[in-house]
């Protein structure tokens, strides 16, 4: 796990001047196959960071019913952000 810090500098991660890139990326407009060429579309365009918007009435349509199949598959589209080295 990558150690964060913010000082009078910058951010740091590792211990290393690091500028953070970022943009976001609604997984849940997209379907799953289309995840990995929009990632790296992202990373070729600069960005080392994705900004995640959880919508969670996607995620829990009623109360104690839960949906992470297909476009709400959250863990697989964090992982796949991970396996492709974006934060």
């Amino acid at each position: 796990m990558p150690t964060v810090e913010i000082t009078r500098q910058g951010i740091l991660l590792d211990g290393k001047p690091f500028a953070l890139l970022g943009g976001q990326l609604h997984y849940f407009r997209y379907p799953e196959s289309e995840w990995r060429d929009l990632l790296l579309n992202a990373q070729a365009g600069g960005l080392n960071t994705i900004d995640t918007v959880i919508p969670w009435n996607l995620h829990e349509p009623q109360p104690g019913q839960f949906d992470f199949a297909g476009i709400a598959d959250l863990p697989r589209y964090i992982d796949l952000c991970a396996e492709l080295g974006l934060l």
